[in-house]
């Protein structure tokens, strides 16, 4: 929750000091030592870019592999070193990463153009949502989980007319 002038957790003051840390670009054996440091540098939450393109490269096709892909296993990690999670899925994530996250095929679908209301583009993007909301939801803070927020859509209105 939040009052006048900051964020409330378990009736507590909390100022979120965060960094960066996409778990798709960390080696997997890495994780726990980077959210170490993460934490020893006096970080208390970490902000993640989730790449839709490499957890669904083919549509309908939902991957766990490489482990990278294992985010929920991240985030657990990441509880487990004491830090929160603030989760940017996208489904543009800019995060210098090639179509800014999109799978390819995307490219493919008739009608569809990204970030715009379109009902190709909507239906694609609610397909992969929800299928990683299923993924995460244990992992939200009124769950017990690290997940403080989600930051759904970045730059909205940049693309197509909708601006």
């Amino acid at each position: 929750t939040y009052n006048a002038s900051t964020f409330i957790l378990h009736g507590e003051p909390l100022q979120i000091v965060g960094g960066q840390m996409d778990p798709q670009r960390i080696p997997y054996p890495y994780w726990r030592a980077r959210l170490k440091r993460a934490r020893a540098m006096g970080l208390n939450t970490v902000f993640s870019y989730i790449f839709w393109d490499q957890l669904e490269p083919v549509s309908g096709t939902w991957t766990g592999s490489p482990p990278e892909n294992d985010v929920s296993h991240y985030f657990r990690l990441a509880q487990d070193e004491g830090l929160n999670v603030l989760v940017r899925p996208g489904p543009y994530v800019c995060g210098e990463h090639d179509f800014g996250g999109f799978p390819a095929w995307l490219s493919e679908v008739p009608g569809l153009m990204v970030k715009g209301y379109n009902e190709p583009f909507l239906n694609a993007f609610k397909s992969y949502i929800s299928r990683l909301a299923c993924d995460l939801k244990e992992l939200q803070i009124t769950n017990g989980g690290p997940i403080l927020m989600v930051q759904v859509e970045m730059n909205i209105g940049s693309f197509g007319g909708n601006h």
